[in-house]
């Protein structure tokens, strides 16, 4: 398999965009059930992130149209950065709003990834690899996420 240079320039971006997402998403609801929060709870703040990546979907298309895809993708990537700090520091109904932002941000993220994936690729092999990608960055990401704590807490003891 022949992988095309700018494609393999591409693909540590959602890389990247899927690990930050995995080992938020796992850090996130840990913090939120030691903070005394119920399944159910969570449960509604990942409808909501869903909700917001649905109804995202249709307006990052038309900010693909007028701005292009390469502004678009960006700004749904630092975008997305944005939401996902504005969601760990919220409390309350901001929560919600924040898990609803995070997916709006996420749906633009989805909108521009696809196609320039497409963009970049000959045949099915982009999809491919971005699909594997994915699988194994989910993975990795969890185990991340799941040693972070106990490695922060040997670099910096105390309270946690």
């Amino acid at each position: 398999m022949k992988l095309n240079r700018s494609l393999a320039r591409y693909l540590p971006a959602p890389v990247l965009v899927n690990l930050g997402l995995f080992i938020h998403v796992l850090l996130f609801n840990l913090y939120l059930a030691d903070q005394g929060f119920r399944e159910d709870f969570m449960g509604r703040q990942a409808a909501l992130l869903t909700l917001g990546t649905a109804l995202g979907t249709f307006p990052w298309a038309a900010v693909v149209r007028r701005f292009g895809l390469r502004f678009s993708g960006v700004a749904a990537t630092f975008g997305l950065a944005a939401a996902l700090i504005l969601r760990a520091q919220a409390h309350g109904l901001a929560l919600s709003g924040a898990s609803l932002l995070m997916g709006l941000f996420m749906g633009g993220w989805l909108v521009t990834n696809t196609p320039a994936i497409a963009a970049l690729s000959i045949g099915a092999t982009g999809f491919s690899l971005n699909i594997s990608f994915s699988i194994a960055v989910g993975t990795v990401g969890g185990l991340i996420g799941g040693r972070l704590p106990a490695l922060v807490q040997i670099w910096m003891p105390g309270d946690p």
